[in-house]
């Protein structure tokens, strides 16, 4: 490359131009600048404060044409000019092609690309005696007319704004999918009689110990082949994994209920063994008095009155207003999202004893690891007799959660004023989600009083401390 070649490549490629990939053979130059807007429209759509997508129209006088959207993406390219040589025979035959010269004309910076679907087009157009005729102008008067346009009748066309649902191409796998099938669908339907229309995602390739909690359905007495097999495995493969298993089964022998968090405190079994273990000894529940525990295979919580004392004790610390004196230098504690999913957990994210206080703003505790005067007076009462197990509050009256839960909070500023002697006030607003109002207590009182006993029924005291 010589100097004044390498002077016109550096000119060149200082100047900059677009790049517009047309969906087409362009034959006519202008004609494809009128198919994508006109030059004032491009020149608007390429400038810097114009961010609109380039809109090509292979009609541009037809106003019924759905145009087709183009992207415009940032791109580092070169535009080169390469003159060619043509060898042809008589016959006009091009036997050859010969680069006679290469040149950088500039570089591109964005580029325009169409990648969306054509739908489809049609034309204002009707057949009067045998021969089409276009109609536009008798759809849409041109130039200025009067009023009297309004009163001649027009054809009736009248087309949708879009045909295809989607702008662009969308992969389909056209294969069979499985169906769910309810427990009282008729199981001998033919098979031209299946419901090929609402298809709903496939059945999990992996079970689930999870239950929720009803009075109705039977719990599982023992685990899934799914999961005994895959613990199994890893017990031969990790002499570690088992010793963790028979530790957790010992823990499960010697107490039906647990919490994932209270047994990763207590073992500082790492979260992926759990997972593998617990669905082995012990199914899940979701919902009910018993939420979010663990309950060993066999045992039904819902017949056993001492069952009671593990019941979940949801505490959220919601409507608590502490004002500190601004020369009283407090250390923020560091708190835990999640202990479940925490490699450590702390010891108070599992237990509360008075002059503790919780990691976290919301915990689920269970009410024996509540070490409380208060709250073990109340799961020391034994149900009175023929107190069948309640959907919402298990074995326990109907004010125990929103007892412990206040009680909690009472040891929590005794705690802080104890510990910071700062200045606490207490506001009581509403309470947690799963609270009992006043009316649904008086409504319990006297709907039910033949069942729960009286001693069962009574509210709680409303407590305020300052």
């Amino acid at each position: 490359m010589n100097e004044t070649t390498a002077t016109n490549t550096k000119n060149a490629l200082s100047s900059k131009m677009y790049c517009v990939l047309f969906p087409g053979n362009v034959k006519n130059e202008e004609k494809a600048i009128q198919c994508l807007g006109g030059l004032r429209t491009i020149s608007q759509i390429f400038s810097q404060s114009y961010k609109k997508p380039v809109h090509l129209s292979f009609q541009p006088e037809n106003p019924y044409v759905k145009k087709i959207g183009g992207e415009k993406k940032p791109a580092s390219g070169v535009l080169f000019k390469v003159r060619i040589r043509k060898i042809m025979n008589e016959d006009k035959t091009i036997l050859k092609r010969e680069v006679i010269e290469t040149s950088a004309v500039s570089y591109v910076k964005n580029i325009v690309k169409f990648d969306a679907l054509c739908d489809f087009q049609y034309l204002p157009v009707c057949s009067m005696g045998g021969m089409p005729k276009c109609i536009l102008d008798d759809i849409i008067p041109p130039g200025l007319n009067d009023y009297t346009i309004l009163e001649k009748p027009s054809p009736l066309f009248i087309l949708p704004g879009a045909f295809t649902r989607f702008e662009k191409p969308v992969g389909y796998s056209y294969t069979d999918k499985k169906t769910y099938l309810h427990k009282d669908d008729d199981l001998s339907l033919d098979a031209g009689d299946k419901d090929d229309v609402h298809k709903t995602r496939s059945d999990r390739i992996k079970p689930s110990a999870r239950c929720n909690f009803n009075l109705d359905e039977i719990f599982p007495t023992e685990p899934n082949a799914f999961f005994t097999k895959a613990a199994g495995e890893k017990s031969a493969a990790s002499p570690q994994f088992k010793a963790e298993y028979e530790t957790v089964k010992k823990m499960f022998e010697d107490r039906p209920i647990w919490s994932s968090s209270l047994v990763k405190h207590l073992t500082n079994i790492k979260e992926p063994s759990l997972r593998m273990i617990f669905p082995c000894l012990a199914y899940y529940l979701k919902t009910g008095p018993w939420r979010l525990l663990w309950v060993r295979y066999g045992y039904d919580p819902r017949k056993e009155p001492n069952a009671r004392i593990y019941q979940t004790l949801d505490f959220r610390l919601r409507h608590t207003v502490l004002s500190r004196d601004s020369k009283t230098n407090v250390s923020k504690r560091k708190t835990v999202t999640d202990p479940s999913n925490s490699e450590d957990v702390l010891e108070s994210a599992v237990y509360f004893e008075p002059g503790t206080v919780p990691p976290q703003r919301q915990i689920f505790y269970t009410f024996c690891d509540v070490h409380v005067p208060e709250v073990q007076e109340v799961i020391n009462k034994e149900p009175p007799a023929g107190y069948s197990c309640h959907p919402k509050w298990g074995w326990l009256p109907s004010y125990a959660a929103e007892k412990g839960r206040d009680t909690i909070i009472k040891y929590i500023m005794q705690a802080i004023l104890g510990d910071k002697q700062a200045e606490m006030s207490y506001e009581e607003g509403e309470g947690s989600s799963d609270s009992i109002s006043e009316s649904e207590d008086e409504g319990l009182n006297q709907t039910d009083a033949s069942v729960y006993g009286e001693q069962w029924t009574e509210t709680n005291e409303k407590k305020s401390v300052a």
